[in-house]
């Protein structure tokens, strides 16, 4: 039986209902997933701490019994970026992965700005966190492209990216690129999970598309993350 070349992936759909996860964990477990990342969206301009922290309580409650032996969930807030965001939140420790300084961030399309920029700073440079970027394709379909590898190439920040975008032949040059420069790329899904049952054929065509070596390499970085990501918690 074939499995993917990761053991890991983000799931940032935001679909919590129970057939849908259980359909979503059975498809992922059986091509080789055994780490799985939840992201819950949550926007503070638009709901409470209690609010999203009750959500997160009670989608671990429903998750507990949908787990296969062997596997590992993970439930984490993806936090909805919006001017001056990076100020306001007071709860940063609780909203990162657990034994690092890593949080989930959704940045909006259109994004690209100055502001964006002074928040993002902000946030490394005087709050220490350093984001995880959420269905960072969407971005880089509607942002300028300099400003894409600026956030890309940037040691500051992870781009987690859908893995139908990831593999696609329009992305194939930014993701070479992206290899090449050792950026931060987590695999993600970001749709309901019957978008992707050719996920193996594509990983494969994937490979073929940018070559063995710049596959290698994307499959230590990708195991190298999660490592140090979703090791712990």
């Amino acid at each position: 039986m074939r499995f993917l070349d990761f053991d890991y992936i983000i799931i940032s759909n935001n679909d919590f209902d129970e057939r849908s996860l259980k359909d979503t964990i059975s498809f992922l477990h059986s091509v080789g997933i055994r780490k799985f990342i939840f992201t819950v969206s949550y926007d503070p301009m638009l709901h409470t701490d209690a609010w999203i922290w009750d959500r997160v309580k009670n989608i671990r409650s429903l998750l507990r019994n949908l787990r296969p032996y062997g596997c590992r969930f993970y439930v984490y807030v993806d936090l909805v970026y919006s001017q001056g965001v990076p100020y306001g939140i007071s709860t940063w420790k609780r909203l990162s992965i657990s034994g690092t300084s890593n949080i989930f961030m959704r940045l909006p399309v259109f994004c690209d700005g100055e502001c964006a920029n002074t928040d993002l700073n902000h946030l490394y440079f005087r709050r220490k966190y350093i984001p995880i970027f959420t269905a960072f394709e969407c971005n880089i379909h509607t942002c300028s492209m300099d400003w894409i590898r600026q956030l890309m190439y940037s040691k500051h920040f992870y781009c987690a990216m859908d893995v139908n975008y990831l593999t696609s032949l329009d992305a194939e040059p930014l993701i070479r690129s992206a290899i090449q420069n050792e950026c931060r790329i987590l695999p993600a899904i970001t749709h309901s999970i019957e978008n992707y049952p050719g996920i193996l054929e594509r990983m494969a065509e994937f490979r073929n598309g940018i070559g063995a070596s710049n596959y290698t390499k994307f499959s230590r970085s990708v195991h190298s993350l999660g490592y140090h990501l979703f090791s712990k918690g």
